[in-house]
């Protein structure tokens, strides 16, 4: 079967799966599947089935997700994140945008602290983002504010 043919079935079920309620993880996993089987065969669909549930879980990165979840909670429970964006804002707040750059300055600080940006940005997002829209800033601007750091 072409790659043509394969894309066309596949997209057709997709539709009809997405149209049904199907999460996508799933539509996903039955069309990339499906597609695998109908060019490279049964045996190498098979193959993949068994392999990449186990490559997923085996990947070390992961080991250390559940420290950097436990250093963001902790960070959150004991004042250090709002503490950091206390003093860069004491630091820089003086000068115009000094909120907005003092926002980025603490959520970098917490990132590099941490190693994790993603958790920087959700934990500066709950904080500064309120802060900076009751300052004046625009609500792109001050989302940008705490991404630029991530």
């Amino acid at each position: 079967m072409s790659g043509f043919e394969a894309l066309a079935i596949g997209g057709g079920i997709a539709a009809v799966l997405l149209i049904l309620g199907v999460p996508l993880a799933f539509v996903f996993m039955v069309i990339g599947t499906l597609g695998i089987f109908l060019i490279g065969g049964a045996d190498e669909a098979m193959a993949l089935l068994r392999l990449l549930p186990h490559r997923a879980a085996a990947n070390y990165l992961l080991v250390a997700l559940p420290m950097f979840l436990f250093f963001g909670y902790l960070a959150e429970s004991t004042g250090y994140v709002h503490g950091s964006y206390v003093a860069a804002r004491k630091w820089l707040g003086g000068f115009r945008g000094g909120l907005g750059v003092s926002t980025t300055v603490a959520a970098g600080m917490f990132g590099a602290a941490t190693g994790s940006t993603v958790s920087s940005c959700a934990l500066f997002g709950r904080i500064s983002v309120p802060e900076l829209r009751s300052a004046g800033y625009g609500k792109e601007i001050s989302i940008g504010c705490v991404a630029a750091a991530g």
